[in-house]
């Protein structure tokens, strides 16, 4: 019976362990997958190009589709 405790004792460790394992991994993969995210500042008068959602997935274009709508002036930040 000892044995059966200290056995389940030991296995909620190696649980506990992996846990904070885990937690370290997926934030670690975050800061990979985001390290090349910028964040962009706008000023009024900037100009941008506006994305067009409904072409996003492949197969709503063609291979020379503008997935872009059009430039657009910013006139409120």
């Amino acid at each position: 019976m000892a044995r059966r405790m200290s056995n389940l004792v030991e296995l909620q460790k190696i649980r506990e362990q992996q846990v904070e394992n885990s937690i370290i991994h997926q934030k670690n993969i975050k800061e990979a997958f985001n390290k090349n995210e910028r964040m962009d500042s706008f000023q009024v008068g900037d100009w941008v190009l506006k994305w067009d959602a409904l072409k996003e997935k492949k197969s709503n274009h063609d291979k020379f589709d503008a997935i872009w709508k059009r430039s657009f002036v910013i006139a409120q930040v």
